[in-house]
């Protein structure tokens, strides 16, 4: 019998767009895994958490990054949050898993989902064009995350800074979301160069 190796590809194909004002990049070697906290225990998990990662339960619409800033926790709706980490999801959701017991339902994420960093002077107003949240900085402020649509696709929303977000959005559906940025970054971009030439 042949000996057959997998090898994993981001969804993507390390996507890497750049326009005037803003760029678009797939994220790789991630690992995100959802914990689903059973009835009751949502104090003790978040003691688990906070002795073992210096993580906080954020409340919904929030985020807490771990004290060592390599697991940021996605308070996405009740009881229910996302976990990622800056690190190959083999080892990452195993080590949660053992972490936590019987304190959360523990599945991975990280094949599911594609990860996109926008940054940049306009990626809010990129943004802006492909969704309803309200952005102004006062009302999402950074560590803000939200779950919505964008053009009819899911989409995980989360601000890193005035200028960057990072989009999580389903791998099945990824080429049209990227699709849908881009034609919105393109629009930005043709408007603030009308802009500055005039």
């Amino acid at each position: 019998m042949s000996d057959y190796k997998l090898t994993a590809y981001p969804p993507l194909a390390a996507l890497s767009i750049e326009r005037r004002g803003a760029s678009l990049v797939e994220v790789d070697g991630y690992a995100l895994c959802s914990l689903a906290v059973p009835l009751g225990g949502r104090q003790a998990l978040g003691q688990c958490l906070q002795t073992a990662l210096g993580l906080a339960l954020p409340a919904i619409g929030n985020s807490c990054l771990s004290s060592d800033g390599m697991y940021r926790l996605l308070g996405l709706q009740q009881d229910q949050f996302f976990l990622t980490a800056e690190a190959e999801s083999g080892t990452v959701t195993p080590f949660v898993a053992t972490l936590v017991e019987d304190k959360a339902y523990v599945t991975d994420q990280s094949d599911s989902w594609a990860k996109l960093r926008l940054n940049g002077p306009i990626a809010r107003e990129v943004l802006m064009r492909l969704c309803m949240i309200d952005l102004h900085p006062i009302a999402f402020t950074t560590g803000a995350v939200v779950r919505t649509v964008m053009e009819h696709m899911s989409v995980i929303l989360l601000k890193e800074s005035d200028e960057s977000f990072i989009l999580f959005t389903p791998r099945s559906s990824a080429g049209s979301f990227v699709h849908a940025v881009e034609e919105a970054m393109n629009s930005c971009a043709a408007k603030k160069a009308h802009g500055s030439s005039s």
